[in-house]
């Protein structure tokens, strides 16, 4: 029975449970809950969450008021150790939001911090948002 490595946050968890029940094949280690020998996994899974913690960021941050405040550095600890180790086990990592900023950032990636939605949604006078070219 294969074994999938993953970190899912309490209030993620109601979202997966249906996924994980029609699948009762794969046995899900959620290393949030529990301790995980990442060496007897099969796979990775990366979900979504909150900010990357900056410890983490290969980059500067200019700004540290665009960071979401709510980071959690053990997860993030967690994910990068996992992804360097299904890296170098040649696993499979499905990545999922949060998880392919992860996933990025652990192979030498950078990010682009915060996107504001107004200001850069129109990067010239012709270039017009969706909303304004197909109505609401």
């Amino acid at each position: 029975m294969p074994n999938l490595a993953t970190w899912i946050r309490a209030k993620d968890a109601k979202w997966f449970r249906p996924i994980f029940r029609k699948h009762p094949e794969i046995n899900v280690w959620n290393a949030r809950s529990r301790s995980i020998r990442l060496d007897q996994m099969d796979g990775l899974l990366l979900t979504g969450g909150s900010d990357i913690s900056p410890e983490f960021l290969r980059q500067k941050i200019v700004d540290p008021s665009l960071l979401d405040k709510q980071v959690d550095p053990a997860r993030d600890r967690w994910e990068f150790a996992a992804v360097q180790e299904a890296l170098s086990r040649g696993l499979p990592i499905f990545a999922i939001c949060k998880g392919l900023q992860v996933f990025n950032v652990a192979l030498g990636g950078t990010l682009k911090l915060d996107i504001n939605s107004k200001s850069e949604q129109r990067t010239s006078p012709g270039n017009r948002t969706a909303r304004e070219q197909f109505g609401s």
